[in-house]
Protein backbone atom coordinates (compact mmCIF):
# COMPACT_ATOMS: atom_id res chain seq x y z
CA UNK A 1 0.00 0.00 0.00
CA UNK A 2 2.73 2.50 0.96
CA UNK A 3 4.63 2.05 -2.30
CA UNK A 4 1.71 3.67 -4.15
CA UNK A 5 1.56 6.72 -1.89
CA UNK A 6 2.69 8.99 -4.70
CA UNK A 7 -0.26 7.87 -6.85
CA UNK A 8 -2.69 8.77 -4.06
CA UNK A 9 -0.99 12.14 -3.63
CA UNK A 10 -1.23 12.77 -7.37
CA UNK A 11 -4.93 11.87 -7.37
CA UNK A 12 -5.57 14.24 -4.47
CA UNK A 13 -3.73 17.05 -6.27
CA UNK A 14 -5.76 16.47 -9.44
CA UNK A 15 -9.00 16.53 -7.42
CA UNK A 16 -8.08 19.85 -5.83
CA UNK A 17 -7.09 21.28 -9.22
CA UNK A 18 -10.37 20.14 -10.79
CA UNK A 19 -12.29 21.74 -7.90
CA UNK A 20 -10.61 25.09 -8.48
CA UNK A 21 -11.23 24.84 -12.23
CA UNK A 22 -14.88 23.99 -11.65
CA UNK A 23 -15.22 26.86 -9.16
CA UNK A 24 -13.63 29.25 -11.64
CA UNK A 25 -15.89 28.14 -14.48
CA UNK A 26 -18.94 28.68 -12.28
CA UNK A 27 -17.80 32.17 -11.26
CA UNK A 28 -18.10 35.55 -12.93
CA UNK A 29 -16.01 38.70 -12.77
CA UNK A 30 -17.69 41.95 -11.82
CA UNK A 31 -17.14 45.47 -10.53
CA UNK A 32 -18.40 47.19 -7.41
CA UNK A 33 -18.28 50.98 -7.61
CA UNK A 34 -18.02 53.60 -4.88
CA UNK A 35 -17.37 51.52 -1.76
CA UNK A 36 -17.17 54.13 1.04
CA UNK A 37 -13.97 54.38 3.06
CA UNK A 38 -14.58 54.58 6.81
CA UNK A 39 -12.11 56.01 9.30
CA UNK A 40 -12.27 54.88 12.93
CA UNK A 41 -10.59 55.44 16.31
CA UNK A 42 -9.45 59.02 15.68
CA UNK A 43 -8.47 60.97 18.79
CA UNK A 44 -10.96 63.57 20.14
CA UNK A 45 -10.35 67.06 18.79
CA UNK A 46 -8.90 65.80 15.51
CA UNK A 47 -10.52 65.16 12.13
CA UNK A 48 -9.40 63.46 8.92
CA UNK A 49 -9.50 64.36 5.23
CA UNK A 50 -8.86 61.96 2.33
CA UNK A 51 -7.92 62.51 -1.30
CA UNK A 52 -10.46 59.74 -2.10
CA UNK A 53 -13.49 58.82 0.00
CA UNK A 54 -14.52 55.83 -2.15
CA UNK A 55 -12.83 52.90 -3.88
CA UNK A 56 -13.81 50.70 -6.84
CA UNK A 57 -13.38 46.92 -6.73
CA UNK A 58 -12.92 44.15 -9.27
CA UNK A 59 -14.17 40.87 -7.85
CA UNK A 60 -14.82 37.22 -8.67
CA UNK A 61 -17.84 35.36 -7.29
CA UNK A 62 -20.51 32.92 -8.30
CA UNK A 63 -23.18 34.55 -10.42
CA UNK A 64 -25.93 34.18 -7.82
CA UNK A 65 -23.73 35.99 -5.29
CA UNK A 66 -22.44 38.59 -7.74
CA UNK A 67 -25.93 39.60 -8.85
CA UNK A 68 -26.93 40.56 -5.30
CA UNK A 69 -23.78 42.37 -4.15
CA UNK A 70 -23.86 46.06 -3.22
CA UNK A 71 -21.17 48.53 -2.18
CA UNK A 72 -22.54 48.39 1.39
CA UNK A 73 -21.62 44.68 1.59
CA UNK A 74 -17.92 45.60 1.68
CA UNK A 75 -16.03 47.40 4.44
CA UNK A 76 -13.07 49.59 3.54
CA UNK A 77 -11.51 50.84 6.75
CA UNK A 78 -8.73 53.07 8.02
CA UNK A 79 -7.77 52.61 11.67
CA UNK A 80 -6.48 56.00 12.87
CA UNK A 81 -5.80 55.03 16.47
CA UNK A 82 -2.97 57.09 18.02
CA UNK A 83 -2.42 59.10 14.81
CA UNK A 84 -1.13 62.65 15.23
CA UNK A 85 -1.62 65.67 12.97
CA UNK A 86 0.15 65.28 9.64
CA UNK A 87 -0.15 63.75 6.18
CA UNK A 88 0.17 60.03 5.58
CA UNK A 89 -0.11 57.53 2.74
CA UNK A 90 -2.08 54.53 3.97
CA UNK A 91 -3.12 51.19 2.47
CA UNK A 92 -6.82 50.34 2.65
CA UNK A 93 -7.94 47.29 4.63
CA UNK A 94 -10.92 45.60 3.00
CA UNK A 95 -13.40 43.09 4.37
CA UNK A 96 -15.51 41.28 1.78
CA UNK A 97 -18.45 38.85 2.02
CA UNK A 98 -17.92 35.10 2.08
CA UNK A 99 -17.54 33.59 -1.38
CA UNK A 100 -16.13 36.77 -2.92
CA UNK A 101 -12.54 37.14 -4.13
CA UNK A 102 -11.25 40.69 -4.60
CA UNK A 103 -8.95 40.94 -7.62
CA UNK A 104 -8.03 44.62 -7.32
CA UNK A 105 -8.76 47.86 -5.49
CA UNK A 106 -8.70 51.27 -7.13
CA UNK A 107 -7.05 53.07 -5.46
CA UNK A 108 -5.10 50.67 -3.24
CA UNK A 109 -4.04 53.46 -0.88
CA UNK A 110 -5.15 56.97 0.03
CA UNK A 111 -3.52 60.13 1.31
CA UNK A 112 -4.78 60.82 4.84
CA UNK A 113 -4.56 64.30 6.32
CA UNK A 114 -5.06 64.59 10.09
CA UNK A 115 -6.07 68.10 11.19
CA UNK A 116 -7.73 69.97 13.99
CA UNK A 117 -11.50 69.53 14.09
CA UNK A 118 -13.53 72.70 13.62
CA UNK A 119 -17.09 73.77 12.86
CA UNK A 120 -19.11 76.56 11.28
CA UNK A 121 -22.68 77.34 10.30
CA UNK A 122 -23.50 77.02 6.60
CA UNK A 123 -26.49 77.68 4.39
CA UNK A 124 -28.44 74.62 3.20
CA UNK A 125 -29.44 73.99 -0.40
CA UNK A 126 -31.72 71.41 -2.00
CA UNK A 127 -30.48 69.77 -5.20
CA UNK A 128 -32.99 68.12 -7.53
CA UNK A 129 -32.04 64.73 -8.99
CA UNK A 130 -34.44 63.08 -11.42
CA UNK A 131 -37.62 64.53 -12.93
CA UNK A 132 -41.27 64.93 -11.90
CA UNK A 133 -44.18 63.45 -13.84
CA UNK A 134 -44.69 64.21 -17.53
CA UNK A 135 -45.93 67.81 -18.07
CA UNK A 136 -45.16 68.73 -14.45
CA UNK A 137 -42.63 71.26 -13.15
CA UNK A 138 -40.61 71.60 -9.94
CA UNK A 139 -41.24 74.90 -8.21
CA UNK A 140 -39.48 76.22 -5.15
CA UNK A 141 -37.76 74.06 -2.54
CA UNK A 142 -37.88 75.15 1.10
CA UNK A 143 -35.62 73.58 3.71
CA UNK A 144 -36.20 73.59 7.46
CA UNK A 145 -33.82 74.51 8.99
CA UNK A 146 -32.25 76.84 6.44
CA UNK A 147 -28.81 76.53 8.07
CA UNK A 148 -26.88 73.80 9.88
CA UNK A 149 -23.60 73.36 11.75
CA UNK A 150 -20.90 71.58 9.72
CA UNK A 151 -18.15 69.72 11.63
CA UNK A 152 -14.94 68.31 10.18
CA UNK A 153 -11.27 68.91 9.30
CA UNK A 154 -10.26 72.57 9.40
CA UNK A 155 -9.17 72.89 5.75
CA UNK A 156 -12.37 71.38 4.36
CA UNK A 157 -14.68 73.27 6.72
CA UNK A 158 -13.02 76.56 5.78
CA UNK A 159 -13.59 75.78 2.09
CA UNK A 160 -17.19 74.63 2.60
CA UNK A 161 -19.86 77.15 1.58
CA UNK A 162 -23.06 75.13 1.94
CA UNK A 163 -24.67 71.89 3.00
CA UNK A 164 -26.71 69.89 0.51
CA UNK A 165 -29.91 67.87 0.64
CA UNK A 166 -30.39 65.61 -2.40
CA UNK A 167 -34.03 65.55 -3.53
CA UNK A 168 -34.59 62.50 -5.71
CA UNK A 169 -37.61 62.66 -8.02
CA UNK A 170 -39.23 59.77 -9.86
CA UNK A 171 -42.33 60.96 -11.68
CA UNK A 172 -43.98 62.84 -8.78
CA UNK A 173 -47.12 64.82 -9.71
CA UNK A 174 -47.90 66.40 -6.33
CA UNK A 175 -46.05 68.63 -3.90
CA UNK A 176 -44.50 66.74 -0.98
CA UNK A 177 -42.44 67.00 2.20
CA UNK A 178 -39.51 64.71 2.95
CA UNK A 179 -36.79 64.42 5.62
CA UNK A 180 -33.40 64.30 3.89
CA UNK A 181 -29.83 63.60 4.97
CA UNK A 182 -27.48 66.60 4.88
CA UNK A 183 -24.24 66.16 2.97
CA UNK A 184 -21.12 68.08 2.01
CA UNK A 185 -20.56 67.70 -1.73
CA UNK A 186 -17.30 68.27 -3.61
CA UNK A 187 -16.89 69.70 -7.12
CA UNK A 188 -17.39 66.21 -8.63
CA UNK A 189 -20.72 65.82 -6.87
CA UNK A 190 -19.38 63.21 -4.44
CA UNK A 191 -19.98 63.16 -0.71
CA UNK A 192 -17.19 64.42 1.57
CA UNK A 193 -17.56 61.77 4.25
CA UNK A 194 -15.31 63.46 6.81
CA UNK A 195 -17.85 66.28 7.28
CA UNK A 196 -20.98 65.81 9.38
CA UNK A 197 -23.90 68.10 10.18
CA UNK A 198 -26.02 69.06 13.17
CA UNK A 199 -28.87 68.37 12.71
CA UNK A 200 -28.30 65.31 10.53
CA UNK A 201 -31.39 65.96 8.40
CA UNK A 202 -33.53 68.78 7.07
CA UNK A 203 -37.20 68.77 6.10
CA UNK A 204 -37.67 69.63 2.42
CA UNK A 205 -40.95 71.05 1.14
CA UNK A 206 -40.96 70.55 -2.63
CA UNK A 207 -43.62 72.26 -4.73
CA UNK A 208 -44.72 70.61 -7.99
CA UNK A 209 -47.10 72.18 -10.50
CA UNK A 210 -48.75 71.31 -13.78
CA UNK A 211 -46.75 72.54 -16.76
CA UNK A 212 -49.84 73.78 -18.60
CA UNK A 213 -49.44 77.53 -19.25
CA UNK A 214 -46.60 77.60 -16.70
CA UNK A 215 -42.80 77.63 -17.06
CA UNK A 216 -39.89 76.93 -14.72
CA UNK A 217 -37.09 79.51 -15.00
CA UNK A 218 -33.92 80.29 -13.09
CA UNK A 219 -33.32 83.38 -10.99
CA UNK A 220 -30.45 85.58 -12.19
CA UNK A 221 -28.77 87.57 -9.39
CA UNK A 222 -27.51 91.04 -10.37
CA UNK A 223 -24.62 92.75 -8.57
CA UNK A 224 -22.61 95.91 -9.05
CA UNK A 225 -19.33 97.26 -7.67
CA UNK A 226 -16.09 95.49 -6.73
CA UNK A 227 -15.12 93.86 -3.41
CA UNK A 228 -12.25 94.94 -1.20
CA UNK A 229 -8.83 94.75 -2.88
CA UNK A 230 -7.42 91.22 -2.69
CA UNK A 231 -10.85 89.57 -2.68
CA UNK A 232 -13.12 88.22 -5.40
CA UNK A 233 -16.67 86.90 -5.70
CA UNK A 234 -16.23 83.13 -5.47
CA UNK A 235 -19.92 82.24 -5.50
CA UNK A 236 -23.33 83.79 -5.87
CA UNK A 237 -26.69 82.06 -5.56
CA UNK A 238 -30.29 82.64 -4.58
CA UNK A 239 -32.86 80.83 -2.47
CA UNK A 240 -34.93 79.64 -4.22
CA UNK A 241 -32.83 79.23 -7.38
CA UNK A 242 -35.83 78.63 -9.68
CA UNK A 243 -39.47 79.67 -9.76
CA UNK A 244 -42.58 78.81 -11.75
CA UNK A 245 -43.99 81.71 -13.78
CA UNK A 246 -47.22 82.14 -15.72
CA UNK A 247 -48.90 84.80 -17.80
CA UNK A 248 -52.20 85.47 -19.52
CA UNK A 249 -50.67 87.91 -22.00
CA UNK A 250 -46.86 87.58 -22.28
CA UNK A 251 -45.02 85.05 -24.46
CA UNK A 252 -43.28 82.85 -21.88
CA UNK A 253 -41.05 81.27 -24.54
CA UNK A 254 -39.08 84.54 -24.55
CA UNK A 255 -38.52 84.47 -20.78
CA UNK A 256 -35.44 82.42 -19.81
CA UNK A 257 -34.80 83.85 -16.33
CA UNK A 258 -36.02 86.40 -13.82
CA UNK A 259 -33.50 89.01 -12.66
CA UNK A 260 -33.14 90.31 -9.13
CA UNK A 261 -32.78 93.96 -8.22
CA UNK A 262 -29.14 95.13 -8.25
CA UNK A 263 -27.09 94.56 -5.09
CA UNK A 264 -23.94 96.64 -4.43
CA UNK A 265 -20.86 94.69 -3.21
CA UNK A 266 -18.43 97.61 -3.14
CA UNK A 267 -15.76 97.15 -0.45
CA UNK A 268 -17.11 93.84 0.88
CA UNK A 269 -14.89 90.90 1.87
CA UNK A 270 -17.08 88.74 4.12
CA UNK A 271 -19.83 86.45 2.85
CA UNK A 272 -23.07 88.38 2.53
CA UNK A 273 -26.70 87.33 2.81
CA UNK A 274 -29.48 89.74 1.84
CA UNK A 275 -33.07 89.87 0.58
CA UNK A 276 -33.63 91.31 -2.90
CA UNK A 277 -36.77 91.84 -4.95
CA UNK A 278 -37.52 90.16 -8.30
CA UNK A 279 -38.01 92.16 -11.50
CA UNK A 280 -40.74 90.43 -13.51
CA UNK A 281 -41.43 91.33 -17.15
CA UNK A 282 -44.78 92.99 -17.80
CA UNK A 283 -47.65 90.54 -17.51
CA UNK A 284 -45.53 87.80 -15.88
CA UNK A 285 -45.91 86.65 -12.27
CA UNK A 286 -44.88 83.85 -9.93
CA UNK A 287 -47.44 81.08 -9.54
CA UNK A 288 -46.34 80.83 -5.88
CA UNK A 289 -46.56 84.62 -5.43
CA UNK A 290 -42.81 84.86 -4.78
CA UNK A 291 -41.73 88.51 -4.98
CA UNK A 292 -38.41 88.40 -3.09
CA UNK A 293 -35.54 85.94 -2.79
CA UNK A 294 -32.51 85.54 -0.55
CA UNK A 295 -29.20 86.29 -2.29
CA UNK A 296 -26.00 84.63 -1.02
CA UNK A 297 -22.68 86.16 -2.07
CA UNK A 298 -19.40 84.39 -1.19
CA UNK A 299 -16.03 86.15 -1.15
CA UNK A 300 -12.59 84.56 -1.17
CA UNK A 301 -9.14 86.02 -0.78
CA UNK A 302 -6.95 85.64 -3.82
CA UNK A 303 -4.95 82.65 -2.64
CA UNK A 304 -2.53 80.32 -4.35
CA UNK A 305 -1.46 76.73 -3.70
CA UNK A 306 2.02 75.50 -4.63
CA UNK A 307 4.17 72.40 -4.13
CA UNK A 308 7.79 72.99 -3.13
CA UNK A 309 10.67 70.87 -1.85
CA UNK A 310 11.61 71.66 1.73
CA UNK A 311 15.06 70.76 3.05
CA UNK A 312 15.51 68.72 6.24
CA UNK A 313 17.62 70.05 9.09
CA UNK A 314 18.34 68.90 12.67
CA UNK A 315 18.53 70.47 16.12
CA UNK A 316 19.57 69.21 19.56
CA UNK A 317 21.84 66.55 18.05
CA UNK A 318 23.41 64.61 20.97
CA UNK A 319 26.89 65.92 21.85
CA UNK A 320 29.59 64.17 19.89
CA UNK A 321 27.05 62.66 17.52
CA UNK A 322 25.85 63.49 14.05
CA UNK A 323 23.02 62.57 11.70
CA UNK A 324 25.11 60.54 9.30
CA UNK A 325 22.43 59.44 6.88
CA UNK A 326 18.85 60.26 6.01
CA UNK A 327 16.64 58.47 3.49
CA UNK A 328 14.99 61.66 2.20
CA UNK A 329 16.75 65.02 2.38
CA UNK A 330 13.83 66.82 0.75
CA UNK A 331 10.12 66.73 1.60
CA UNK A 332 7.36 67.60 -0.89
CA UNK A 333 5.34 70.31 0.86
CA UNK A 334 2.10 71.80 -0.46
CA UNK A 335 1.64 75.36 0.81
CA UNK A 336 -1.19 77.86 0.52
CA UNK A 337 -1.51 81.58 1.12
CA UNK A 338 -2.29 84.96 -0.41
CA UNK A 339 -1.40 85.10 -4.10
CA UNK A 340 0.98 88.05 -3.77
CA UNK A 341 2.97 86.27 -1.06
CA UNK A 342 2.82 82.63 -2.17
CA UNK A 343 4.20 83.25 -5.64
CA UNK A 344 7.38 84.76 -4.14
CA UNK A 345 8.09 81.74 -1.92
CA UNK A 346 10.94 79.42 -2.95
CA UNK A 347 12.11 76.05 -1.66
CA UNK A 348 14.75 77.79 0.46
CA UNK A 349 11.91 79.38 2.49
CA UNK A 350 10.53 75.96 3.51
CA UNK A 351 12.44 74.39 6.39
CA UNK A 352 11.80 70.98 7.97
CA UNK A 353 13.34 70.88 11.44
CA UNK A 354 13.76 67.56 13.28
CA UNK A 355 14.54 67.53 17.00
CA UNK A 356 17.04 64.75 17.84
CA UNK A 357 17.00 65.36 21.60
CA UNK A 358 16.98 62.05 23.47
CA UNK A 359 17.82 59.88 20.46
CA UNK A 360 20.57 57.27 20.91
CA UNK A 361 23.04 56.21 18.19
CA UNK A 362 21.50 53.89 15.63
CA UNK A 363 18.74 53.83 13.03
CA UNK A 364 15.51 55.70 13.76
CA UNK A 365 12.17 56.20 11.99
CA UNK A 366 10.95 59.69 12.85
CA UNK A 367 7.41 60.79 12.08
CA UNK A 368 7.04 64.33 10.76
CA UNK A 369 4.31 66.66 11.99
CA UNK A 370 3.03 70.01 10.73
CA UNK A 371 4.88 71.61 13.64
CA UNK A 372 8.20 70.44 12.10
CA UNK A 373 7.64 72.52 8.96
CA UNK A 374 8.58 76.19 9.15
CA UNK A 375 7.06 78.58 6.60
CA UNK A 376 7.01 82.37 6.25
CA UNK A 377 4.33 84.37 8.06
CA UNK A 378 0.94 84.06 6.34
CA UNK A 379 1.76 80.77 4.59
CA UNK A 380 0.00 77.57 5.64
CA UNK A 381 0.93 73.92 5.13
CA UNK A 382 -1.72 71.92 3.26
CA UNK A 383 0.05 68.54 3.08
CA UNK A 384 3.47 66.91 2.88
CA UNK A 385 5.06 63.60 1.82
CA UNK A 386 6.81 61.50 2.92
CA UNK A 387 5.62 61.82 6.49
CA UNK A 388 8.32 59.55 7.98
CA UNK A 389 12.09 59.92 7.60
CA UNK A 390 14.75 57.36 8.46
CA UNK A 391 17.78 58.83 10.23
CA UNK A 392 21.04 57.16 11.24
CA UNK A 393 22.80 58.76 14.22
CA UNK A 394 26.50 58.05 14.67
Amino acid sequence: MLKYWYLKLLALGLAVLLWFVAWGLASDTGEIKAVPIKAVNLRPGLAYALNNYEIDLKIVAKKEILDNLKAEDFEAALDLKNWEKGTYEQDIKLKSPSGVEVISLNPESVDVRIEDKTEKEVQLEGIIEGVPGSDYLVGSVKLDPEKAKAVGPKSEIEALNKGTARIKLDGERKSFSRDLELEAINSQGKKIRSISFTPLEAKADVFIFSGSNNKAVGIKPKITGVPLAGYWVSGISTIPSTIIINSDSADLSRVESIETSIYDITGLKKNKEATVSLNFPAGVSSIENIKEVKILIEFSSMEMTRELLGSVGFKNTPEGRRAARINSENIRVVISGPLSLTRTITSSDIKIEIDLKGYEPGDHRIELKVENIKTPEGIGVVSFLPNVVEVTIE
